[in-house]
């Protein structure tokens, strides 16, 4: 999905993937983009390509999802929020996968084979290796790849016909993906040696990361097969003086060696050591790696972090939620205590009190980990003292570096520019209220009531998915609050939906002196109407199709004796409620079948009859089709039609 602003955004927001929502899906927390890469702002510094993640999505053709982007800041000016911006947006995919690339490599002979493909597939298809079938398994770490093993030993060196039928993407098109059947040539690759290590990188004063030439089997390579010796040829005890890690589990090359001793700098700020792998190490195909000694020197870092940057966080109304603190080194990861931290604006009066600076929290990420993100307990809207450049005062001792003698950060003053005031502007924030298909908008300020049009009590000044509210929809208006609450209609709604998009504009403030921004966002709506009884019609004796309004529930052989009542000419024809059972329609969703199990056994259809809808007060077991949010709605009660034949 491509997302396109208007002006250069800044690259850290624009590639937080929360700030992008999909039906209230949040891309990074709900997992609806890929954890890496799922946000990448492309050159031009406006457009951003997302990547939605299959683990968590589900694709449906033709589906409309309501996409929300917001918080993403202007490039080089983080007082500047780009407007939240909300709409639907159909995704569509038409596309077969193709094959990327099959590989395969063995050490004499294998049966594992590598099938990669331009997209994500659900791998079943029929995969046959020489006519043979192979069983075909998604790989638990990356949906474009499908390992395959194949029904007999493939030989290095050999050349090999692979056949794929039917393999289907994840794009459901009425209830399958598009598929692709093609074939491909793939030899084996030998390899009947390992090629031992490529390099070894001292990345930190107590760490040294290793990296293969070739995958490796990580069971083989841990304290047991890689060993580090002191400067006297002494062997390091494994555990509680170094360890052996897998930084990434799905890159088979790399592995971490950390010194943990606390001893390590005791007697001297640099030491000597000497990494061994011994021949007990195996690739991924089982070779052995030869016996390998290298020799490397870890110095003490003495050096305290000290930060070099600063900029401020902001919500989507330009209120001021934190501070971002960008330092020279990495730094441990946690929660570091921030409330030492004073804020001083350009006037000279202190505003630490204001932000709430006394309980603030502080993160530092693992995925960003040269950052101290420091979080207001509540947000802060601009005003004459919280505005322009502001003078932040970092306590010496805030953070604390990632080396071995975890190094306390140096006092610094930063300079960040909050933005202005602007006193112009007026805005307002979409919510769901209490109870079914009710809403409130938020104002920044006073605003006008009454009949005007430029009310906040006006329908016409708000959109459901584009479409002005009836006239006779509800709006109440709290002066203290500066809440306006709407109540649809009842019979208004007839989907239940999550991606609804409310639409604000037109009002103003009390003075009218500023109009609304006009904002988007994301509403719940409920289906809350009743389906009709149009028409019925004998299809024999002893059964009634009946229609309705909209799509039914199937009712799964209900009994509704009770739910009707049928009259043969004036009179009455009485049912219990197991004498009438509902059944759905095949091929017909808006119709239901009634059959006649009780007395009278068949209906004398030389006379004329009517059938009336009955709310039995027990809950009604005819009912619309469940859209997904709330329970069906049950068929509207005291609704009369004639029974044709």
């Amino acid at each position: 999905m491509v997302v396109k602003f208007g002006t250069e955004v800044d690259k850290a927001t624009a590639e937080t993937l929360n700030n992008y929502s999909f039906d209230g899906n949040k891309g990074g927390t709900d997992g609806f983009l890929k954890a890496t890469g799922g946000a990448v702002l492309q050159s031009d510094k406006k457009t951003v390509i997302l990547t939605l993640d299959p683990t968590n999505y589900t694709y449906v053709k033709g589906k409309a999802w309501a996409v929300v982007v917001e918080g993403v800041q202007k490039k080089d000016d983080a007082s500047q929020v780009i407007s939240k911006w909300a709409n639907t947006v159909v995704i569509e995919d038409t596309s077969a996968p193709t094959v990327a690339e099959v590989t395969s490599t063995a050490n004499g002979t294998t049966t594992a084979v590598t099938v990669k493909f331009s997209e994500p597939v659900k791998g079943n298809g029929i995969y046959k290796i020489n006519g043979v079938t192979a069983a075909a398994l998604v790989s638990a770490t990356n949906p474009y790849v499908v390992n395959l093993t194949a029904g007999e030993a493939l030989e290095a060196g050999k050349s090999y016909t692979l056949s794929i039928t039917n393999e289907e993407d994840l794009a459901e098109v009425s209830g399958a993906g598009n598929k692709v059947t093609t074939s491909k040539t793939f030899t084996v690759k030998g390899d009947s040696a390992a090629e031992g290590l490529k390099t070894i990188t001292v990345v930190d004063d107590n760490k040294v990361l290793v990296e293969f030439k070739d995958d490796m089997n990580p069971a083989t390579v841990t304290e047991a097969e890689v060993k580090v010796l002191d400067e006297n040829g002494d062997q390091l005890t494994a555990t509680t003086e170094y360890t052996v890690t897998q930084p990434d589990a799905n890159d088979d090359t790399k592995f971490l060696v950390t010194l943990v001793d606390p001893t390590l700098f005791a007697d001297s700020n640099s030491r000597d050591l000497t990494l061994v792998v011994t021949n007990a190490a195996e690739d991924a195909l089982g070779n052995k790696v030869a016996s390998t000694t290298k020799a490397f020197k870890v110095t003490k870092d003495t050096v305290k972090p000290v930060a070099q940057s600063g900029r401020v966080l902001k919500n989507i109304n330009g209120e001021v939620t934190g501070f971002e603190i960008t330092f020279d080194s990495k730094l441990t990861v946690g929660t570091p205590t921030t409330t030492g931290i004073r804020v001083i604006n350009a006037a000279g009066t202190e505003i630490t009190a204001t932000l709430g600076m006394g309980t603030s929290t502080g993160t530092v990420a693992a995925t960003a980990q040269n950052k101290l993100v420091v979080s207001l307990p509540a947000d802060v809207a601009l005003s004459s003292s919280v505005s322009g450049e502001v003078s932040i005062l970092l306590p010496a001792a805030l953070v604390q570096d990632d080396a071995f003698s975890k190094n306390t950060s140096s006092a610094k003053t930063l300079t960040v520019n909050l933005g202005a005031a602007d006193a112009s502007k007026m805005t307002a924030t979409i919510g769901n209220g209490a109870g079914d298909n009710v809403f409130t908008v938020t104002f920044s300020e006073a605003v006008k009531t009454g009949a005007g049009a430029d009310s906040a009590t006006n329908p016409n000044n708000y959109k459901l998915n584009d479409v002005v509210l009836p006239a006779n929809t509800i709006i109440t208006y709290n002066a203290t609050t500066r809440v306006a609450t709407i109540e649809l209609p009842a019979n208004y709604v007839d989907k239940d939906a999550a991606d609804g998009i409310l639409t604000v504009s037109g009002v103003k403030n009390a003075a009218g002196t500023k109009t609304v921004e006009t904002v988007h966002d994301v509403v719940t709506t409920v289906d809350q109407v009743a389906p009709t009884l149009i028409a019925a019609k004998f299809l024999s004796d002893t059964t009634i199709e009946l229609t309705y309004s909209e799509a039914m529930e199937d009712p799964n052989g209900a009994l509704v004796g009770d739910e009707f009542l049928i009259k043969q000419g004036t009179t009455a024809v009485t049912f219990a409620d197991a004498e009438l059972v509902a059944t759905k329609v095949s091929g017909f969703p808006n119709k239901v079948l009634l059959t006649v199990t009780g007395v009278p056994t068949t209906f004398d259809l030389t006379k004329a009859h009517t059938i009336t809808t009955v709310d039995d007060g027990a809950g009604n077991d005819i009912t619309d089709k469940v859209d997904g949010l709330e329970t069906p709605n049950a068929q509207e009660a005291d609704v009369k039609v004639d029974i044709t034949k």
